[in-house]
């Protein structure tokens, strides 16, 4: 499965932790399509359907580096790492690069989101950044949470 490749892929990299995120409950999804219906202005009968193929993140999984070193070495190891067990990248957005303005909109947040295509059929989404912006995504869903 993907989260068990996933782990594996982790535990094989200097400095990773892995951590597999609750699968998005349908009421999120649900909100997420309407969002993507409104910010796409899909038409015609299949519009649902348009909308939906556009969530990407229904299984997540985050793995966490502890230096910049690692990330950028797991993320140069991951599509080999990826097609070894029928995986691959389908989608990059990187939130390491983002303009200063965008990032201070999130708290100055980063990460890079990895939406992965599994045995070509599904896409689900690996987050992965630093232990220090991980340590401020925790900030900030405590604050989001009260």
């Amino acid at each position: 499965s993907f989260h068990s490749h996933m782990r594996a892929i982790s535990d094989a990299a200097p400095g990773a932790t892995y951590s597999r995120a609750p699968t998005k409950k349908y009421g999120r999804a649900w909100s997420k399509q309407y969002e993507y219906l409104r910010e796409n202005n899909f038409e015609g009968d299949d519009k649902y359907l348009q909308a939906s193929a556009c969530i990407l993140d229904i299984e997540r999984a985050m793995i966490v580096l502890e230096t910049n070193a690692d990330l950028a070495a797991f993320l140069q190891a991951l599509p080999d790492r990826l097609s070894e067990v029928g995986m691959s990248v389908a989608r990059v957005k990187n939130r390491f690069s983002l303009p200063n303005e965008e990032a201070a909109q999130a708290y100055n947040y980063r990460d890079i989101l990895i939406n992965v295509l599994v045995d070509g059929k599904a896409i689900v989404e690996l987050q992965v950044t630093t232990r220090d912006f991980f340590e401020l995504r925790k900030l900030m869903h405590a604050h989001y949470n009260v």
